[in-house]
């Protein structure tokens, strides 16, 4: 009887398994989503790429990959994602992070030479793991036609990681020369990141947008011009001659005309609104007529502290010396008498004027300019240089000066704190080569009182 039993159970044994080889693979289970189906909730395009509502990965791809090759957005986006892959994060010269973001682990984007939160560099290595959920500002491209990915240079940056902005897009205190804000009423732009964006547009654009621009009056070129009732000056994040932004013959608040009375001083905290421009392609600054004050808190007349007081300045094109082309510079004399002496110093080259780019003065490997204000002192000099056909004409931040401080953003050279009648500037890179060059567009000479 057992045996019997025995039996029976093998071949019911038997059968089952036969039953369960008919089944195909994979074998499906109830509620699972089998091909064909909507895809899943993760790889759907959502968001409009604004701050409140950011775009995921696949409704930022569908947005880039409809650029030509090399197109840029026109305007910064928000773009949220998961950090899939860190490539390098730089944190000894420029610090920014190359690394890719995904919604899904497939589908993906490059975000390519971008800053850390607020805008500001990286400082560690390990301040991005893979896994961070990141919301990514600034624009995009469609690079080769085939890689999506930020434009670079630092002109993006992560709004949010894990869900912290770690005091927003605009810090009380950003470190000197980093770009902060967004541009926008909330988030103005500090001197430096308009001075960014204002030279990303082509020669002689205007910004389709109106952006604001939040600063210290340094100084004042023009109070305002019985005319057109406007002011011209410039602004940075502390008041200082470094990353100073130029306001050309912007109006006065609320958007109306200067009167008798209503002046500006070294000091003042504004809020600047409207049009720039990339004027010549070398200096960003506010369209004429299409910029107003937004706010303004006055110094109350006073000068910021530990800088001497500027008197009036002059500014001069490289085209305006009337010197034909490839002509040696020699000794120049500017109309309120100051005289700038051009020497080759070690080089068989000497400084020499070429129509080149509308005009600049080009000072090769050791080639100096001596600047000499006769009775007056000269409190900063400012200098924009050339960029053609993809390289910066700056020597590559090797210009020195025998006096005050010398800091180059981006392609404007600015000598601070100077405070001297006479000093010398060199060329001290000691390389060969085109990026060896000083090729200077305009100088602007600003006098102590």
């Amino acid at each position: 009887m057992k045996a019997i039993f025995k039996l029976a159970f093998a071949f019911a044994a038997l059968l089952s398994f036969a039953a369960c080889s008919d089944v195909p693979m994979p074998y499906e289970q109830p509620g699972d989503n089998p091909k064909g189906d909507e895809p899943s909730t993760e790889t759907v395009a959502k968001g409009t790429g604004t701050q409140a509502d950011p775009y995921n990965v696949t409704a930022a791809l569908k947005v880039i990959n409809a650029l030509a090759s090399g197109e840029v957005t026109p305007t910064a986006i928000y773009v949220k994602g998961a950090v899939k892959q860190i490539k390098q994060i730089e944190t000894e010269q420029f610090g920014n992070a190359n690394y890719y973001i995904t919604d899904d682990g497939n589908n993906e984007i490059y975000i390519f030479q971008s800053y850390y939160l607020g805008n500001r560099k990286f400082t560690a290595s390990d301040k991005l793991e893979v896994g961070d959920t990141v919301v990514v500002y600034g624009k995009f491209t469609n690079y080769m036609g085939n890689t999506p990915e930020t434009v670079g240079k630092g002109t993006s940056y992560i709004y949010s990681l894990n869900g912290k902005t770690e005091g927003g897009t605009t810090p009380d205190t950003p470190a000197e020369g980093e770009a902060t804000g967004d541009g926008t009423k909330d988030h103005p732009y500090n001197s430096v990141a308009a001075n960014k964006y204002t030279s990303s547009l082509a020669s002689g654009a205007e910004s389709d947008k109106d952006i604001y621009i939040k600063g210290k009056v340094v100084s004042v070129k023009e109070q305002y011009g019985t005319q057109f009732g406007n002011a011209t000056f410039y602004i940075s994040d502390d008041g200082k001659a470094d990353n100073q932004f130029y306001v050309f013959r912007a109006l006065y608040l609320n958007n109306e005309k200067y009167a008798s009375g209503a002046t500006l001083n070294p000091g003042d905290e504004v809020v600047v609104c409207g049009k720039v421009t990339n004027y010549m392609g070398n200096t960003p600054e506010t369209v004429q007529g299409k910029a107003y004050l937004v706010s303004l808190k006055s110094n109350g007349g006073g000068t910021t502290p530990n800088k001497p007081e500027t008197g009036a300045d002059i500014s001069i094109n490289a085209s305006d010396f009337g010197l034909d082309d490839a002509k040696d510079m020699g000794e120049q004399t500017l109309s309120d008498g100051t005289t700038l002496t051009f020497d080759k110093g070690s080089n068989s080259n000497g400084p020499k004027y070429y129509k080149t780019a509308g005009g600049t003065i080009r000072m090769y490997p050791n080639n100096s300019v001596t600047i000499n204000a006769g009775s007056k002192k000269v409190a900063t000099i400012v200098l924009t240089c050339d960029s053609y056909k993809g390289t910066d004409y700056t020597a590559e931040g090797k210009l020195t000066s025998t006096s005050g401080k010398v800091n180059l953003s981006d392609l404007i050279y600015t000598i601070s704190d100077i405070n001297a009648s006479s000093l010398t500037l060199t060329n001290s890179e000691t390389g060969t080569g085109g990026k060896t060059q000083v090729r200077i567009k305009t100088i602007t000479i600003t006098y102590a009182k």
